[in-house]
């Protein structure tokens, strides 16, 4: 969306957001309540905002993170929902939970999104990007 989200509600998001921050560390499932709150201030259809798949996304780093890869697979796939996001990195982040979760198949077809969205920029600039690389490669040459 376009306009911008009224500043009260934009200052409210931030300062919920930095609270979350400052307790990731010590209690993700805390942090994951906080950056909910902040998504529940967004007003009207939530998905039109930028910061809705930008709080999903955050909510989905702190999952996968903290090693809750199904979770963190649900939370990737809810910020795909907002009109404007960063597809290529969800999915990429959606791949790897894919993998932690040992669902091969779809870790591949979400990695050949990416690379058709992205070429092989994701997989540069992730330390985990050798690793998802050497998963969508074997596709891809089946294909050529």
């Amino acid at each position: 969306m376009n306009r911008e989200l009224p500043a009260a509600v934009r200052r409210e998001i931030s300062v919920v957001s930095a609270e979350a921050q400052a307790i990731e560390r010590q209690d993700v499932a805390a942090a994951v309540a906080r950056w909910r709150d902040a998504v529940d201030l967004l007003p009207g259809d939530a998905t039109q905002w930028r910061a809705y798949s930008a709080l999903w996304s955050t909510i989905g780093d702190a999952l996968y993170t903290g090693g809750d890869n199904d979770a963190a697979a649900q939370a990737f796939q809810v910020a795909l929902r907002g009109t404007d996001c960063d597809e290529a990195y969800l999915r990429f982040m959606l791949a790897k939970a894919s993998v932690q979760l040992g669902d091969l198949d779809r870790a591949t077809d979400e990695l050949r999104t990416v690379y058709a969205i992205d070429g092989s920029d994701m997989f540069d600039d992730d330390h985990e990007g050798t690793a998802m690389w050497s998963l969508l490669e074997p596709s891809l040459l089946l294909a050529a």
